[in-house]
């Protein structure tokens, strides 16, 4: 198989954004209200500001998350399965306001779950979707990619970080 790569975010600069400004958490000017990140972790004490616009949910929940659809369907038009990186944004996500220096001032944010999951898999085939779970871990991201039935990822070196038994090993 071709496995291909989907970021969960796209850019503000994309024309997504520029010709779907109505579902992106964007203000009066088209600038990003809120963007994404991460939060402070063992790579980086401040977390990471990515800078990628927030997608603005209420409203891709309003068309069946059509553009995820679309987006989907698309790269699975040239590629066998599709890798969903930072799919981890789906259960939560760190949002931070767009003025902020770091991601220190950003919060986690519930994601769509299995809701969104559930709209996708009407139009694309679940066995063509591998989930790229890596990074923090929690209770509710481990039941979503339970319930979701989607494979996730491990990284054998992950495993020696501590003497943990780790679910990398």
């Amino acid at each position: 198989y071709i496995i291909g790569d989907m970021p969960i975010y796209v850019s503000f600069e994309s024309c997504d954004v520029w010709s779907g400004r109505e579902l992106f958490e964007l203000n009066e000017k088209g600038y990003p209200c809120r963007v994404a990140g991460v939060p402070p972790d063992y790579f980086s004490p401040t977390g990471q500001k990515w800078g990628n616009p927030l997608y603005d949910w209420n409203a891709m929940r309003a068309d069946g998350y059509a553009w995820w659809k679309k987006r989907l369907l698309h790269t699975l038009s040239m590629v066998d399965k599709v890798r969903i990186d930072h799919f981890r944004a789906i259960s939560a996500y760190w949002a931070v306001p767009a003025e902020a220096e770091t991601a220190l001032e950003g919060e986690w944010v519930k994601g769509e779950g299995m809701h969104f999951l559930n709209e996708i898999y009407r139009v694309v085939d679940k066995e063509a979707i591998i989930a790229e779970d890596l990074g923090v871990q929690d209770e509710a991201l481990a039941k979503l990619l339970d319930e979701s039935g989607l494979p996730g990822m491990r990284v054998l070196q992950f495993g020696f970080v501590t003497e943990d038994d780790d679910m990398h090993l």
